[in-house]
């Protein structure tokens, strides 16, 4: 079982297995570009929501303003996948 929320630009996580334990808080950025040479960085996130999908899998999607190095800001409309193993 997992318990996840959105905060801004991260996806914050917990695992929780009843025969182990698990640290706190872990969490992943919400990936703003597809190509790893630009370099871009998320101002601002909002009407950021989290859903079930399928299985183990969550969209998390919402709104950032983008700000580059060599292009006008944007923003845009995300959609991320998650999944759980």
């Amino acid at each position: 079982m997992a318990i996840a929320y959105l905060d801004e630009d991260k996806f914050n996580y917990k695992v929780i297995d009843h025969t182990n334990p698990s640290p706190n808080d872990l969490h992943v950025d919400l990936q703003t570009t597809a190509l790893p040479t630009v370099k871009e960085k998320a101002t601002s996130t909002s009407q950021e929501g989290l859903v079930a999908w399928y299985g183990s899998r969550f969209l998390a999607f919402g709104y950032q303003n983008i700000r580059t190095e060599k292009a006008p800001n944007r923003e845009v409309f995300f959609v991320n996948v998650i999944g759980f193993e």
